[in-house]
């Protein structure tokens, strides 16, 4: 199910991905932690580490105790949401903000290659569920102009 007011928040708030804490909404925590659970029992089918070995299957400790908290979920989600609109805008997103974003999670914030592969499939999501709402919308010059000044990540 997409949620497009939840959508619009995202590619809304994702100028402000850098700031230490999010005051996330209950209505937007619910729908954060849906989607960060349904990545989680699909763990086994994302790629962890080098030689594209698949991720072993979340345990019932990361089920309960998710690697990546409601705030980091919802920074991932929101720069997936933004770079589809970079995407659909022609931008290029990958060099801009998902390849810094990732080194950003390994290196700065010290995630493991379990939670990159986690942050990597949020990411998809929120890309993924954002292309869908932005497919009937024409990337006009203002909406690029204001998707560009957006689009580098910034930690």
């Amino acid at each position: 199910m997409i949620w497009p007011a939840f959508l619009l928040a995202l590619a809304l708030t994702a100028a402000a991905v850098g700031t230490p804490a999010v005051a996330l909404s209950p209505d937007v925590v619910e729908r954060v932690r849906y989607i960060r659970g349904i990545m989680l029992q699909g763990m086994g089918e994302l790629v962890c580490g080098p030689g594209l070995q698949r991720c072993a299957p979340a345990t019932s400790e990361e089920l309960a105790n998710p690697p990546l908290t409601d705030e980091e979920t919802y920074r991932v989600l929101s720069v997936g949401a933004l770079d589809a609109y970079a995407a659909h805008c022609g931008l290029d997103w990958r060099t801009r903000s998902f390849e810094p974003m990732m080194a950003w999670w390994r290196a700065v914030a010290r995630k493991t290659e379990r939670q990159a592969a986690l942050i990597a499939a949020l990411h998809g999501v929120g890309q993924d569920m954002a292309l869908t709402a932005a497919a009937d919308q024409p990337c006009d010059a203002a909406r690029r102009s204001t998707v560009d000044a957006q689009l580098d990540f910034r930690p």
